[in-house]
């Protein structure tokens, strides 16, 4: 949020966090360079959560999800991060709940980083359509209840994306009616 607020100073973000120690700690420090922050998760119904809350290695928390991982996560990953279902819940909403209750009804990108819930947050949009959805898809199959890339891909084509970049494990989707400014550039 904080780079994307540097590279275009005059947006308007919103940033959500479902971990409660996340939020405190860096809402502060995002709201001071003019980032609204939630901590809220987002995804396809509204309401409260468990979500399974990570810790890697060295001690930092990383990759925690509403959804839980499963075994081709773990063989992936498990050697460096652990997960364990959180005691605490957490709000959820839909992206079109959001912007509905904001009074938004243009949103130029949407960036994901959601660790297997890309497809749920997907479905969540409603009416809403970002002109462009950045979005990291980090382990293939790796959480239960998670979409699958084609799955993901179809879901975002039938809504009226085309996949524009590729960028190691991230993506970018333009809405196929919109004419992506030329300076439009992530290096």
């Amino acid at each position: 949020s904080i780079l994307i607020k540097q590279r275009f100073p005059n947006c308007e973000i919103h940033s959500f966090e479902l971990l409660k120690d996340n939020y405190n700690k860096y809402s502060q420090y995002a709201e001071s360079r003019g980032i609204k922050t939630y901590n809220k998760a987002v995804s396809n119904f509204t309401g409260f959560s468990r979500f399974y809350k990570s810790t890697h290695v060295e001690g930092v928390n990383a990759q925690s999800s509403l959804l839980k991982p499963n075994q081709v996560y773990n063989n992936n990953y498990g050697h460096i991060v652990k997960h364990e279902e959180s005691e605490d819940l957490v709000e959820v909403v839909t992206i079109e709940s959001f912007c509905k209750e904001k009074n938004i009804t243009d949103v130029d990108l949407l960036f994901l980083d959601v660790e297997g819930a890309e497809g749920q947050i997907i479905e969540g949009l409603g009416s809403i359509r970002p002109k462009m959805i950045f979005a990291e898809f980090l382990c293939e199959n790796g959480w239960e209840q998670s979409k699958n890339f084609q799955e993901r891909l179809d879901l975002l084509n039938d809504l009226g994306y085309n996949q524009a970049g590729i960028y190691s494990f991230d993506r970018l989707f333009i809405l196929k009616d919109y004419d992506a400014p030329k300076w439009f550039c992530w290096n």
